[in-house]
């Protein structure tokens, strides 16, 4: 039997990865960690669909994580393009400049 452990990770994360690598759908509570999975284990096409759907979520419990997220993914061309959106959400409410900044 093979076996594969995946060290730090949230198992709802991981149930949505391995949803997301068999189905194709997207079912992921905490798309920043969505993103951090699909960065290492290389699913271009889950990073840009992490990517364009962090910024529907953006709140200010989790605006801080989401900024750390996108920043260390930055090479990822989808990531990149999605940076200056979110960039503008949180520019726009105060709140979420309040929170992100702590």
């Amino acid at each position: 039997d093979a076996k594969l452990s995946i060290e730090n990770a949230d198992p709802d994360a991981v149930e949505g990865l391995l949803k997301y690598a068999y189905t194709c759908e997207f079912e992921f509570g905490d798309v920043a960690a969505a993103l951090v999975f699909a960065h290492r284990y290389e699913m271009s096409n889950l990073v840009a669909l992490c990517a364009r759907r962090i910024l529907d979520g953006v709140t200010a419990e989790n605006v801080a994580d989401i900024v750390a997220a996108m920043n260390l993914y930055l090479e990822h061309e989808e990531v990149a393009k999605v940076l200056p959106e979110l960039l503008d959400i949180i520019g726009q409410d105060r709140k979420l400049m309040d929170a992100a900044m702590r």
